[in-house]
């Protein structure tokens, strides 16, 4: 009797509270547990942000387990958790869930499958997200996503041809994802995707971009000794934005544009 009165009082204190902030509060496992465990006894109805971002020491997935019983929350912030190297299971439960920023974390190696069930999920950000060595096949199921950001995400080698399912996916972000060289054939079906950004990529093929509206590179890019004609099936856009159009582009590159009849 007592416990539920204590539980029902908690619950009362913490209608209307919208968003949890831990920024840089020197958390390890043991703090984001004691919050994890508060989060399953606790119901917080309205809080919509989650803000855990700078703290190095959190490391254990496990321990934010927790927050997959935020069933309204929108943005979860996990920017700088350099020590986290998973995300929980508990993730796809968060069915509002618009944003997700795991920008350097540079200790995350992987994504659960479980991630495919965001199906709000409109931001996905892992920037420098260094160890990161492969995306799910799951992430194709992400039906709402319009931005995905990979800068630096050096330790992909490869993208799932399950990127091609992105039907709402507008931007898309690979600068200086070293470890590609080539682009799954699938990305010339995202029919609404507009913008791609190659910068300091070390790519030596390209899919059919017909469908894109800017394309965005820069004098230093590193792509390998020629790009294909065949990147465009058919003439480009009128309107396609060639971001550095005078830069030094590999060779080949300037040419394909060139010679195309409009």
């Amino acid at each position: 009797m007592v416990a539920s009165l204590y539980t029902g009082t908690l619950e009362d204190g913490c209608g209307g509270l919208t968003a949890l902030t831990y920024e840089s509060s020197c958390w390890g496992d043991a703090e984001a547990a004691e919050l994890s465990a508060t989060l399953q006894e606790v119901r917080f109805p309205d809080v919509l942000t989650l803000d855990l971002r700078h703290n190095d020491e959190l490391e254990s997935a496990e321990a934010l387990a927790g927050i997959g019983a935020l069933s309204s929350l929108q943005t979860l912030n996990l920017d700088g958790c350099r020590g986290l190297a998973a995300l929980p299971e508990t993730v796809g439960a968060l069915s509002s869930l618009q944003t997700l920023s795991l920008y350097r974390c540079s200790g995350l190696t992987v994504l659960p499958e479980t991630i495919g069930a965001l199906s709000s999920l409109q931001t996905l950000s892992l920037a420098y997200c260094s160890g990161l060595a492969a995306l799910p096949e799951a992430i194709g199921a992400l039906s709402s996503l319009r931005t995905l950001k990979l800068d630096k995400c050096i330790g992909l080698t490869a993208l799932p041809e399950a990127i091609g399912a992105l039907s709402s996916l507008q931007t898309l972000n690979l600068d200086m994802c070293i470890g590609l060289t080539v682009l799954p054939k699938a990305i010339g079906a995202l029919s609404s995707l507009r913008k791609l950004s190659l910068n300091r990529c070390r790519l030596t093929a390209l899919p059919d971009l017909s469908r894109l509206r800017e394309l965005r590179v820069e004098p230093r890019w590193e792509w390998g000794e020629r790009v294909p004609n065949q990147s465009f099936s058919q003439p480009p856009p009128h309107d396609l934005d060639y971001i550095h159009r005078d830069a030094r582009l590999p060779r080949g590159f300037k040419e394909m544009f060139s010679e195309m009849k409009y």
